[in-house]
């Protein structure tokens, strides 16, 4: 990890900007789309397992390209607040960026500590989810969103499906970035002086 790891002032650049607002605007199609399928065919929680696999594996290729803390953070405000007036991150809601800070900070704080190392990823994959499940408890019990009364019931299951998936995910996000954008066009576009 070199010290422009950490350079907050990458967060603003142009190019940076582009790539978060790009892959929330992603994320957001491809989990809206999830749902709408998920819809059609009736299948509770299908969406989810869409979104338990999506968002991980972008996240980790948007940070290992841009090389940068908060990159992930600053992708996941963009999501959340595009999503305050969908079923996304839950149901409609204006609390979702607040949400989604927390969310992505708990995954890139332990990818900060122990830099960028593979296993480091893993980890703060462990750290979103456990975010996540508290995130949705705060959202359950304070702001007396739909299906609170069920939701908690689910919770360490889906703590446990989201952990599984999102480890899968983020070994193949590693594998893609590795053999498809490291040393491209599209890294060297990021770390142009």
């Amino acid at each position: 990890m070199t010290n422009s790891y950490i350079n907050l002032r990458h967060l603003f650049v142009g190019r940076h900007v582009v790539i978060y607002t790009t892959t929330a605007s992603v994320l957001v199609i491809l989990n809206f789309a999830a749902g709408l399928l998920a819809s059609a065919i009736n299948v509770p929680g299908a969406s989810g397992l869409i979104t338990g696999f999506t968002v991980p594996f972008f996240l980790v290729i948007l940070n290992r390209t841009t090389k940068s803390f908060g990159s992930m953070t600053m992708c996941w405000i963009i999501y959340s607040t595009i999503s305050i007036p969908l079923y996304l991150m839950g149901p409609p809601n204006i609390f979702k960026p607040i949400f989604g800070f927390i969310i992505a900070l708990a995954f890139e704080l332990p990818i900060l500590i122990f830099k960028q190392k593979k296993f480091s990823y893993y980890l703060g994959l462990f750290t979103y989810t456990a975010a996540i499940i508290g995130m949705a408890y705060v959202a359950f019990a304070f702001l007396n969103l739909p299906g609170s009364k069920n939701a908690y019931k689910y919770m360490l299951p889906i703590a446990l499906i989201f952990s599984i998936e999102g480890c899968i995910s983020v070994f193949v996000a590693h594998k893609v970035y590795e053999n498809n954008v490291l040393g491209s066009h599209i890294e060297r576009f990021f770390h142009m002086r």
